[in-house]
């Protein structure tokens, strides 16, 4: 495992991936402007590019590859729009009447107006993801995506290999009982990465692979998930049905 797009696990396949997220979020703020055009008002909205370089499970095990580690040591990579965020000060502030429209909500006390709906956003909202959205049953079931996580970290093969990651951070000079230690370690929480903290992450990379804790991570959290859809089957039948029914609203109203 060398890149994060080789982190792919069964319960991908039920879970909004970021590019589902961008095409959600899209078509919500397209309907909310088309709702606020409705009654009058002229409302931003511009559809941004998909960024198709975000992995869906990225930052899972830390950093994997050594182009990133690098670059950025153990500091998030900064993304192209990073630099461009303060236009949003360039933007007309909205009015009152305008904001209570979109929101549904007082500009003064944000409190709910009375008989109100959610205002343009909710009723967007609404559209896409349904009135209820997805069953908090179902939602907690989604939640073992990131559980699975830790149950694996338990397992005697995931510890085998971290101890061997472990003894070869020793061979660099390095000690950590886990990869989490040094990914979390205080003195990385500077500005910028520097030049010690981008050796060190390369090392880390190195001892992954060596170590092949990664690979072996990701094989004990695939038997795990396959288990727990299996165990749930005519749930997540269900999720996925809602899912895709959300991912083709949404590309009914961009299209």
């Amino acid at each position: 495992m060398r890149k994060k797009t080789d982190i792919v696990l069964p319960m991908d396949a039920y879970i909004e991936s970021p590019k589902q997220a961008h095409i959600n979020d899209s078509a919500v703020a397209r309907l909310a402007a088309d709702c606020m055009a409705g009654l009058g008002y002229e409302w931003p909205y511009e559809e941004s590019p998909i960024d198709s370089s975000q992995a869906m499970n990225g930052g899972r095990y830390g950093v994997i590859d050594t182009s990133t580690a690098r670059k950025w040591g153990y500091h998030p990579p900064e993304s192209p729009d990073d630099s461009e965020s303060g236009n949003a000060g360039d933007e007309a502030k909205q009015s009152s009447a305008e904001i209570e429209a979109y929101t549904g909500r007082s500009a003064k006390t944000g409190k709910t107006l009375k008989g109100g709906t959610g205002g343009c956003a909710g009723r967007a909202r609404s559209q896409i993801f349904g009135k209820d959205g997805l069953k908090p049953t179902l939602q907690y079931l989604l939640s073992y995506h990131e559980n699975s996580f830790v149950v694996a970290g338990r397992d005697a093969e995931v510890r085998r290999a971290m101890s061997d990651w472990s003894t070869c951070m020793k061979g660099f000079g390095h000690d950590y009982k886990d990869m989490w230690e040094v990914n979390n370690d205080p003195q990385w929480q500077s500005a910028k990465p520097t030049a010690e903290e981008k050796r060190i992450a390369e090392e880390d990379v190195t001892c992954k692979q060596r170590s092949e804790v990664l690979s072996t991570l990701l094989h004990i959290e695939t038997s795990l998930q396959k288990s727990y859809i299996a165990d749930h089957g005519k749930q997540f039948t269900e999720i996925l049905k809602y899912k895709n029914s959300v991912d083709r609203r949404s590309r009914q109203v961009l299209s």
